[in-house]
């Protein structure tokens, strides 16, 4: 079931998305120029990439809203293209998605030409009305995308993403960040990758070695994502 956004809500949408997005490039640009300054310790290059996708999708959402056909019954980003649901947890409360996101872009396969997928994140209290948060994760200068991988708090408590990170000129590795305890900032690993194709003892995949997902069993901890055999013409499985 699809349903339309009626004028009034579409204004009143549109009004508290600004309100939100004004307090997350307030938060993010401050974060960015004082990385450039060097006065802000824990800032980075992916502070500056956040600051820079949450401000194309401050730009891009008045239009998105005034769509009228923009569906609000299901889950969409503020604008632009989303894909895998990457990541959800409960947390202190909390409903927390994670999604494949590209925030400069709405085409088809990957939102725009530089296909710089990055990882969406929203967060609820009841799985109905969710607050749009800013982007988890940018692609870093080495990475074309970020795709998708999983959510998992860690044995020390440690909230963490999993991701695959497609790289330009290699094959693909599997990566992590630690966030904070409320799953709003993100910091990657500092030994990624996690896992390689050279590191993990199995047979070589191609293309479709992505989408890791973390789990336990007996005291074990496991990983199951997709594949394509590095063989022409195969088609793609789980594992």
């Amino acid at each position: 079931m699809i349903l339309l956004h009626p004028d009034a809500a579409s204004a009143k949408l549109r009004f508290n998305y600004m309100k939100m997005m004004y307090k997350v490039m307030t938060t993010y640009l401050l974060q960015a120029l004082f990385a450039v300054s060097g006065l802000y310790a824990s800032a980075d290059s992916q502070d500056t990439a956040i600051a820079r996708a949450a401000e194309a999708l401050a730009k891009a959402a008045p239009r998105a809203l005034a769509d009228p056909a923009r569906p609000v019954y299901h889950f969409l980003p503020p604008a632009q293209w989303m894909s895998d649901v990457c990541g959800a947890i409960k947390h202190k409360g909390w409903y927390h998605i994670f999604y494949q996101l590209d925030p400069y872009g709405d085409q088809i396969p990957y939102g725009s030409r530089s296909g710089k997928v990055h990882w969406g994140h929203a967060r609820s209290r009841d799985m109905v009305h969710w607050e749009h948060l800013p982007p988890a994760l940018a692609p870093l200068d080495h990475e074309i995308r970020c795709n998708s991988g999983c959510v998992t708090i860690n044995k020390a408590g440690q909230p963490m993403i999993f991701y695959t990170s497609v790289l330009s000129a290699s094959p693909r590795e599997h990566c992590a960040a630690i966030g904070d305890d409320e799953l709003l900032t993100w910091k990657r690993y500092p030994s990624n990758p996690v896992l390689t194709l050279d590191n993990h003892g199995g047979p070589r995949f191609g293309e479709g070695w992505s989408d890791c997902y973390i789990f336990g069993y007996a005291q074990r901890t496991a990983k199951a994502g997709s594949l394509s055999p590095a063989t022409a013409g195969l088609s793609k499985r789980q594992v």
